[in-house]
């Protein structure tokens, strides 16, 4: 899903609103959807850590770090947005920026970097944390699934909802230092994870009301991963 933050047309505090791209545009406010202003805002309009996290990723990965401000090289660092991991270079970019821009010396830089990716991971584990403690959760199992088949799927991804809640383990396609398989990749049977033959879908629980596998495959992944909307 992709999401586009709309500033309102004030030359006061501005009212924000986070939309989808597909969604009407907002009558009085403006696009104001880039790197700095989901930094200052996205809290205002509803985005958690992650959320905002994954935008900015997406944001920054839509241009280069040559390309960005030093406003925006500073948000880059602080979110661990740009690792070694993404591109080989990422390190000696950040610290050149760092020495060169906040008069930071080698070691201090090297020393905010560990700092900032430390921050980064609390805030991730946490945002995690609460996404899988909602009341969503439990709504969307209610919604699909029968008694017998919820305390099955609950008892399966026990462990790695914990290492999701713990850990921020997202999975294969979302995590940036690792490469270990997440609990999105069990929903997904992300190919390539351990997950690609012995997932959510291979259970063939009985889902109820009309709705598909498919449906709940998606509804989970939404609210665990990528640019959701906080609204549990």
């Amino acid at each position: 899903m992709n999401y586009l933050l709309y500033l309102e047309d004030t030359e006061a505090i501005p009212a924000v609103k986070i939309l989808l791209d597909s969604d009407t545009a907002p009558i009085g406010f403006t696009d104001s959807t880039d790197i700095c202003n989901i930094h200052k805002y996205s809290k205002m309009g509803g985005f958690d850590y992650l959320g905002a996290r994954s935008k900015l990723k997406d944001l920054f990965y839509s241009k280069s770090w040559d390309d960005c401000t030093n406003e925006e090289k500073q948000i880059v660092i602080d979110y661990s947005i740009y690792m070694d991991e993404d591109n080989v270079t990422a390190s000696n970019e950040k610290i050149t920026y760092l020495m060169s821009s906040n008069g930071l010396t080698l070691q201090q830089s090297i020393e905010y970097l560990e700092t900032a990716f430390a921050n980064d991971h609390l805030q991730l584990a946490e945002a995690c944390n609460n996404r899988a403690s909602s009341v969503a959760l439990y709504e969307i199992i209610a919604k699909y699934l029968s008694n017998d088949d919820a305390l099955d799927f609950k008892n399966t991804v026990r462990q790695i909802l914990a290492d999701y809640k713990e850990d921020a383990l997202i999975g294969t396609q979302y995590s940036t230092t690792t490469t270990e398989s997440g609990i999105v990749d069990y929903f997904k049977g992300q190919v390539g994870s351990d997950y690609e033959t012995n997932n959510l879908t291979s259970k063939e629980y009985e889902i109820k009301n009309g709705h598909e596998i498919t449906d709940l495959v998606t509804d989970l992944s939404n609210l665990f991963s990528d640019n959701y909307i906080k609204d549990y």
